[in-house]
């Protein structure tokens, strides 16, 4: 049951607005179009952002779907 959810969840996508600015650090820099290196993310309060499930821990991991213990072990 749990990984039918985690592959076809029932909510896909969870709009949000953050209520405050917030700055969030990236594990690697990210390098933008026009060249500037990013070490974070500012997000300004106001801001919609969208949270989805879909293809969460799916399309980054070879064997997605496949059932791992591993993935809930924390």
């Amino acid at each position: 049951m749990q990984e039918t959810l985690r592959i076809h969840p029932p909510v896909v996508e969870n709009p949000r607005v953050v209520w405050n600015d917030d700055i969030i650090p990236l594990s690697r820099p990210i390098v933008g179009v026009s060249g500037k290196v990013y070490n974070e993310l500012v997000i300004p309060r106001g801001t919609e952002v969208m949270i989805t499930s879909f293809g969460h821990n799916l399309w980054a991991i070879p064997r997605a779907y496949h059932l791992s213990i591993h993935t809930y072990l924390v």
